[in-house]
């Protein structure tokens, strides 16, 4: 394994330098500088923790707050791999310091962690990056994992390269699932204490809204009928739109937010809507029936104040995302067939008859059943708030498998 793994490495460093030319070209600015692990700060952090995007961290959120607030002297670094994540996680708490990520290439991980050398690093869900855990090891650093999750399909990948993947490992020191069947496949892969602490998104605290106050800052009347589809993918703005027209005669107070997955999708999005009266929430005009969210930080609230939330990215195969947020808020959530990327989540919300599970086929007649008959739909959002508080237990698992690895280091 150790051929290997330096043959994968020497073969990295090679092709890092052969396209370092074009990788300067495009990282050479801030923040991009950062992949290249250019200007990095040179400063002890007590935890690295790494998480892939806006979704990981938004997990993960509740839990580096109460670290930082436990721990008044405590320095954090988090890496992120895109700058959407990045800019999500600048606004978590004033003393965490944020970069992003650098390419797995062995001599940039070894002088992220010369320069930052943490006590231990953090790694969120699947993020497996094999030249990060081999710099790591040799450093003798702790590493755990949390919220951490395993498909088959992964599992199935993973397996072949096992005893690659425990060479590299050597410091992973324990791993904290979501699921029991998330478990079971990481004991499969690594020799680590595996524990299920369950899936820290059910620990998120959000803020808390006045829905009347909110509807009349943003323009709304109480009578109206607000539906939100948050972290909408390609495709589903028009399977909503059609459900629209069909139930805009029925309901004429009948209201749509659209928050898009991302931002950059926005002309795609005035071709969708050309003709209609749409406002949009970075131009600070007057909102029209159809409101599209076209800046960062502003669905919780549209989640506080609708009263249905459709879960994006659910309805085509794109894997689904967090529908924890909608839960929150006691909201009735529907949300399409793919949700794989938050099957834990999703099973247990159905386990408690706390969310409609749709499809493009069915998403007019699932919308039409909650507007025609709000207060059993209502119940169905108070079981959804229910089943977060049965599961908060997991913020304070994760701290004690942390704070156990921390205090031995």
């Amino acid at each position: 394994m150790m051929i290997l793994f330096f043959f994968y490495t020497i073969i990295l460093e090679a092709v890092y330098f052969l396209l370092s030319p074009i990788l300067f070209a495009i990282f050479r600015f801030r923040p991009g500088s950062e992949r290249l692990a250019i200007d990095y700060p040179k400063q002890r952090f007590r935890i690295m923790v790494h998480a892939a995007s806006v979704g990981e961290i938004n997990g993960i959120r509740q839990l580096l707050i109460e670290l930082l607030n436990q721990y008044p002297e405590l320095s954090i670094l988090l890496t992120t791999n895109t700058k959407t994540g990045r800019k999500t996680a600048q606004n978590l708490h004033p003393r965490l310091h944020v970069m992003l990520s650098p390419l797995d290439v062995y001599h940039l991980r070894k002088k992220q962690l010369s320069l930052t050398n943490p006590e231990i690093i953090i790694i969120v869900e699947t993020e497996i990056w094999p030249t990060l855990l081999f710099a790591s090891s040799l450093k003798k650093i702790p590493v755990i994992f949390i919220n951490a999750r395993m498909s088959d399909k992964t599992l199935t990948q993973y397996s072949k390269f096992k005893d690659a993947l425990n060479y590299v490992g050597k410091n992973v020191k324990a791993i904290c699932t979501q699921t029991e069947a998330d478990l079971q496949r990481f004991s499969q892969i690594f020799d680590a204490e595996i524990v299920k602490a369950g899936n820290l998104k059910f620990s998120v605290v959000q803020p808390e809204f006045d829905k009347a106050a909110l509807r009349k800052d943003w323009g709304y009347d109480s009578e109206d009928k607000i539906i939100v589809m948050g972290s909408s993918r390609p495709g589903e703005e028009t399977l909503l739109l059609k459900c629209y027209d069909l139930l805009k005669p029925e309901f004429p107070k009948l209201k749509l937010i659209i928050a898009p997955r991302h931002l950059d999708r926005k002309a795609e999005l005035e071709s969708i809507f050309h003709g209609r009266k749409v406002s949009y929430f970075s131009k600070n005009e007057p909102v029209q029936d159809i409101h599209i969210i076209d800046e960062m930080g502003h669905l919780l609230p549209a989640y506080a104040m609708c009263d249905i939330a459709i879960i994006g990215g659910s309805f085509y195969p794109f894997g689904g995302h967090n529908p924890l947020e909608a839960a929150y808020y006691s909201k009735p959530i529907i949300m399409g067939p793919h949700f794989e990327s938050c099957k834990g989540s999703v099973n247990k919300l159905q386990n408690s008859e706390a969310i409609v599970i749709s499809s493009v086929g069915k998403l007019y007649q699932n919308l039409r059943a909650i507007l025609t008959e709000p207060d059993s739909y209502e119940a169905m959002g108070v079981r959804a708030k229910q089943v977060l508080e049965e599961n908060k237990n997991s913020l304070q698992k994760h701290l004690e498998i942390i704070e156990k690895y921390w205090e031995q280091k």
